[in-house]
């Protein structure tokens, strides 16, 4: 019986890993929903490795790097806060219109120390570009960056 396990989870474990990105995403999503975050940045980050031009896997690697690091000791989060920037921008970079991936680079900005990367300077950048795009999303971030900043 506990050979039968052993193989079960090895076919599970290849079947997930050569699975596609949108399986990957959504299992990690799941995850992330489930709080388990180590395991959705897991997920996500094998997402990233199939399909690298996908915006929205870097937004939802960065989301979990970022969960993560709330969880952890500080040195980790350092490392992780780090990883969660660098996804957003290169989701940015692939999908620079993007209102949702442009709100998470503009709230990592505003809560992230500076340094990891964190800049209110960049934060309000972000508030108007996001508001030269569509009004009412400018306005929703710039809200947001009121009630939020130094919280």
């Amino acid at each position: 019986m506990r050979i039968m396990l052993i193989a079960f989870a090895l076919v599970a474990a290849y079947a997930l890993s050569a699975a596609e990105p949108d399986t990957l995403a959504e299992t990690a999503r799941a995850q992330y929903e489930a709080g388990n975050y180590a395991a959705a940045a897991a997920r996500f980050q094998q997402a990233v490795e199939k399909s690298p031009r996908n915006p929205q896997l870097h937004q939802w690697l960065g989301r979990s790097y970022g969960r993560l690091a709330e969880t952890v000791d500080w040195l980790e989060a350092w490392t992780l806060a780090i990883k969660a920037r660098t996804c957003f921008e290169q989701a940015t970079s692939l999908a620079p219109n993007d209102p949702d991936i442009l709100s998470d680079l503009m709230k990592f900005y505003a809560k992230a120390p500076t340094l990891v990367g964190g800049s209110m300077s960049k934060a309000r950048q972000l508030a108007s570009r996001m508001a030269a795009l569509d009004p009412r999303q400018g306005l929703k971030a710039r809200n947001w960056l009121a009630a939020n900043a130094g919280s």
